[in-house]
Formats: C-alpha cells, sequence, structure tokens
C-alpha cells in the first residue's frame, strides 16, 4: 500500500511536469505571437513592395521596441522564402533558421530560445513570413526552478502519504494477524478465546468477525469438554462392569478356598484331605492372580509402548469368559496369530475388551459370541459375532467412519472409547449387522507401528 501511495505520487508528478512543459511552451508562442504581430504591422507593406531596405528599417525598428521581450534575431521572407531582411543582435542566435514550409514555432537548440514566426497576409494572400528568436533563458530557470520544486514536494508529500498509509495498513491488518494467529493455534488444538478487552468493537466488522471465532473456539471447547467427560463416563461404567466381572470371577475360588481351609480344619489330620485341600487353595490363587493380572495389564498398561502377545489375547478370554459364563452365552474362541505382533497392546486390548463385553451384553441366555483372531499380510484382523438383535445404524456409522454420528445416543457404551483408540492406531472397522443375525464387527489393525 505504502508502495502504491508513492507510485500514485509519482505519476501525478509526471503528469504535472509535462502540463508545465506544454504551458511554457504556449506561453513563449503567446508572447512572440504578440511581438511578431507587431513587426507584421510595421512591415507588412513594404514586404509586398519588396522593398529590401524598408523592410530592414522597418525590422531593426522592431528590435528597438518591446524591450521586456529579448530577441536574438528577426528576418523577413517573401512568399517564395527568399529572405528580404535580416538583423542579428546577439551571437549566441540560433544559425539552424527554421523554413516557412516546416512549423513557424520551434524550441531552440539548448531550451534557451524559440522561434516563432507567422506568415503575413494582405487581401486574403500570403505574401511573406515574419521570423524572430527570442530568448526565453529566464522563463526557462523559472519553469526549471518551478519543476524543481514540484518534484520535491510531491516526493516529500508522496513519502508522508506512503508513510501514514503504511501506518493505516498496518493498524487495520493488526485484527486479522491476531485472528490469523488464534486460526493457527487453533489448528493445532488451542481452543482458547480471545480476551474480550483486546477485541475491537462490537459495531466494526473485525468486532463481528473476532466475536465469532470467539463463539465458535468457545463451542468447540464445550464440545471437546463434553466428549471428554462422555467418554470418561463410558470409561468409568465399562470399568465398572469390568468390576463386577472380575469380583464374580474372584468370588468363586474364594469359595472354594474357604471350604478347603474349613476342611483342613476339621480333617487335617489325613494326608489325603490335606493335599487335596492344599491343592484347591494353589489353584485358588493362582486363578485370581491371572485375573488380577489381566486386569492390571489391561487398564494400566505396562512401561511404554508394549507390543502385542499371545498372552495379552489369552487375558482377555480370562476377563471375558465369567461375563459369558453368567449371562448364559457360549464363547468360542479362535486365534492364529503370531506369539508377538508389532501393535501397540494396550490400546488394542481396551478395544476387544469393549467389543466383547458388548457382544456378551446383547447375545441373549444360550446364543454365542465368537471371536477370531488372525493375520492378514501387514495387519491383524479380530472379528467379533454376536447373535444379538442388531446394532443401531448411527452406532454403525460411528465405528465404521471413526466420528461420532449426529444421531450417536449420549451414553453409547464404549463407542466413543473405542473410536478413539482406533483412530490412535491408524484402524479401520466394518460393521455388518442385522436384527435376525445379530452383528459382525472386524477389526484391521496395521503393523509395523511406530
Amino acid at each position: 500500500m505504502a508502495a502504491f501511495f508513492l507510485a500514485g505520487m509519482i505519476g501525478t508528478s509526471h503528469v504535472a511536469l509535462l502540463s508545465m512543459l506544454t504551458e511554457l511552451e504556449r506561453q513563449v508562442e503567446r508572447v512572440g505571437a504578440v511581438y511578431v504581430d507587431a513587426i507584421s504591422i510595421m512591415a507588412a507593406p513594404h514586404i509586398l513592395a519588396k522593398d529590401r531596405q524598408a523592410v530592414y528599417y522597418a525590422l531593426d525598428r522592431a528590435m528597438r521596441l518591446a524591450r521586456s521581450v529579448h530577441k536574438h534575431q528577426v528576418l523577413a521572407l517573401d512568399a517564395e522564402g527568399n529572405v528580404l531582411a535580416h538583423i542579428v543582435r546577439d551571437a549566441d542566435a540560433d544559425p539552424d533558421i527554421p523554413r516557412p514550409a516546416n512549423s513557424l514555432f520551434r524550441m531552440g537548440a539548448g531550451g534557451e530560445s524559440a522561434w516563432v514566426g507567422e506568415a503575413v497576409w494582405i487581401d486574403g494572400d500570403v505574401i511573406g513570413y515574419l521570423m524572430t528568436e527570442i530568448d526565453i533563458s529566464d522563463i526557462r530557470a523559472h519553469h526549471t526552478w518551478l519543476r524543481w520544486t514540484v518534484m520535491v514536494v510531491d516526493l516529500v508529500i508522496g513519502v508522508f502519504c506512503a508513510l501514514l498509509g503504511f501506518a493505516l495498513m498496518h493498524r487495520m491488518l493488526t485484527p486479522i494477524r491476531v485472528l490469523t494467529d488464534r486460526l493457527t493455534a487453533f489448528g493445532h488444538g488451542d481452543v482458547r478465546v480471545m480476551p474480550s478487552e483486546e477485541l475491537p468493537p462490537a459495531s466494526t466488522e473485525f468486532g463481528r468477525l473476532m466475536r465469532s471465532f470467539n463463539g465458535m473456539a468457545a463451542a468447540v471447547r464445550d464440545r471437546e469438554r463434553l466428549a471428554a467427560d462422555m467418554a470418561a463416563h463410558d470409561r468409568s461404567a465399562a470399568l465398572g462392569k469390568l468390576a463386577a466381572t472380575v469380583a464374580h470371577e474372584v468370588r468363586n475360588p474364594l469359595a472354594g478356598m474357604s471350604n478347603a481351609v474349613a476342611t483342613i480344619r476339621r480333617f487335617g489330620d489325613s494326608p489325603t484331605v490335606r493335599d487335596q485341600s492344599l491343592s484347591l487353595l494353589e489353584r485358588g490363587l493362582e486363578s485370581i492372580g491371572d485375573v488380577v493380572q489381566a486386569t492390571l495389564s489391561t487398564h494400566r498398561g505396562g512401561p511404554g509402548q508394549r507390543v502385542l502377545t499371545a498372552a495379552d489375547l489369552e487375558d482377555l478370554r480370562l476377563l471375558v469368559a465369567p461375563e459369558a459364563r453368567r449371562r448364559g452365552v457360549v464363547l468360542e474362541w479362535t486365534v492364529a496369530v503370531p506369539d508377538t505382533a508389532d501393535v501397540r497392546a494396550t490400546e488394542l486390548r481396551q478395544i476387544l475388551l469393549n467389543l466383547l463385553l458388548n457382544a456378551c451384553a446383547t447375545t441373549p441366555a444360550g446364543g454365542t459370541v465368537r471371536f477370531t483372531a488372525e493375520r492378514g499380510g501387514d495387519a491383524l484382523s479380530f472379528s467379533i459375532e454376536d447373535q444379538g438383535g442388531g446394532m443401531p445404524p448411527e452406532v454403525a456409522r460411528s465405528l465404521e467412519r471413526q466420528e461420532e454420528d449426529p444421531g450417536l445416543p449420549p451414553k453409547g457404551l464404549g463407542t466413543r472409547v473405542v473410536m478413539h483408540l482406533v483412530r490412535e492406531l491408524s484402524g479401520k472397522v466394518s460393521v455388518a449387522s442385522s436384527p435376525d443375525t445379530g452383528t459382525r464387527i472386524t477389526l484391521t489393525i496395521p503393523l509395523n507401528q511406530e
């Protein structure tokens, strides 16, 4: 914008200087024309008579008149262009005399003088020409001074306007820079709103624009907070459900262990009874330890990014089996994966545990939940099938697209947790659901993850 202002001032100065130069030529031509008219009155009869001496005296007299106009030379020509009289007063006179066939006005060499002339008419006929070279050095000097003055003044005004325009545009663009910085931070997850005291007045366009941004940022922030709360609620619900399952699994061996302790107290003298009771206690403790270890490794995770092992999938079976037995559901378990697979174990176990618990919850008593794990190329494929009443379409769309559907229930158990973790693992989900046959969820997780 500053360059635009400066270029505009330079352009207008150039136009003004051209106009001044044209006006100088007009002024010189007018002054010369007045002087030549006076000569014509005195010399016209003698030119008609072609009296060279009389023409010379007329021109000499004219040279002494109009002292305000400094003349270098004056001459008279007949109609054919022959010189009748020629008087030269200064050594600086221009030797290049213009011919009548050319223009009767011409600037002299160096721009310090000018030729002015006109045809002499009598009764409608041209009888000759009068021409004079006048000194315009004073006018030229004044014009030069005026030209430089205009250039300097225009340059000063142009620079001032350029600086003023730069300052104004800089001030005008400050809200845009602030908004750009906030949008950049917004793109990196920083959804803070701009303080109200830093906003332009609400009546301005920038004020309305920045307040609209604050409204958008506040809405996104509230949505993220709500999503985090809902995810935490889903996690809590899943953990509560798992805790009930774990308690049920631990309660069974504890009851057997209590019976074994009571048996030892009454029949401890019998080696056979004692050995049997101690074996029962040992198996009960091992069962409880397996359940606790599987739960901790699933929901707390180990240090660093641990890779998936066959033991992780066996832990899932131990955790889901009690829930399946409690609901009267048959659990079919097929695993055909390597002992270790280069995927993040903790997140994958959480995804599968949520899907398996939901499958057990939706399958009626006597139904079957099938779990299949296999490797295909550079990915692991997991399939969970239930025999429930089918998955709601909005939940299936959310899982497949890995984004929340507007119709997703606010309390959809584990759905948001699963979507978040699948995105973290760069996985894909496909859902085939029918009210008659149940739901089949296929999860594909690529290997070799950083």
